[in-house]
């Protein structure tokens, strides 16, 4: 991958998930303003920094540390021992790529009637509607098991709150896949 998020396997290049989606709209764009995709990307090196120890936070600006608050308040209730951390991965049988935000262990967390213990996280500080799909793309791509891992988002906020939006719905997985057939066959990849 590079600065761009362009992904290649071998050489030969690979569509991105964001960009699969982007491409067919699936994904708002109106609010994608330059300020947005720095706090995103703020807020992502932040919680990555946390993550692995080596966060300076005399280095944080009073929004991002919002933001970073929330992050906290999360790690605090789910509990996670990460496996994966702004893991770029692929999908050769399918081709596309992506990067997964998190995934690994979580504290045992309950929805819908089942007992989940491990999770796949998208981090958000703006909209979330197509983070399901997002999210099903990279869970194949890390785990042939569709159960094994339970799709989240997490919201997070300014004021240092965080939500946790867990999706299910098994068809989100063939709702990627047919986006993806779509944008190859749009830019001539089938």
């Amino acid at each position: 991958m590079d600065a761009y998020h362009r992904y290649t396997f071998n050489s030969t290049p690979m569509p991105g998930v964001t960009s699969v989606m982007k491409d067919l709209n699936l994904i708002e764009t109106e609010w994608f303003t330059d300020e947005a995709r720095e706090r995103g990307r703020d807020v992502h090196d932040a919680s990555l920094f946390l993550d692995e120890g080596t966060l300076d936070r005399g280095s944080l600006t009073r929004t991002v540390a919002g933001y970073l608050a929330g992050y906290e308040r999360f790690l605090m209730d789910f509990r996670p021992d990460w496996t994966h951390m702004e893991a770029m991965l692929c999908d050769t049988s399918a081709w596309y790529a992506g990067t997964l935000d998190r995934a690994g262990a979580i504290k045992p967390y309950s929805f819908r009637g089942r007992l989940h213990r491990k999770a796949i996280i998208d981090l958000k500080t703006g909209d979330y509607s197509t983070a399901a799909l997002q999210l099903a793309a990279y869970r194949r791509c890390i785990d042939d098991e569709p159960h094994a891992y339970l799709r989240i988002a997490i919201k997070l906020r300014p004021n240092g709150e965080y939500s946790a939006i867990p999706f299910t719905d098994p068809r989100d997985e063939r709702r990627f896949i047919s986006a993806l057939d779509l944008w190859n066959f749009k830019n001539d990849r089938a």
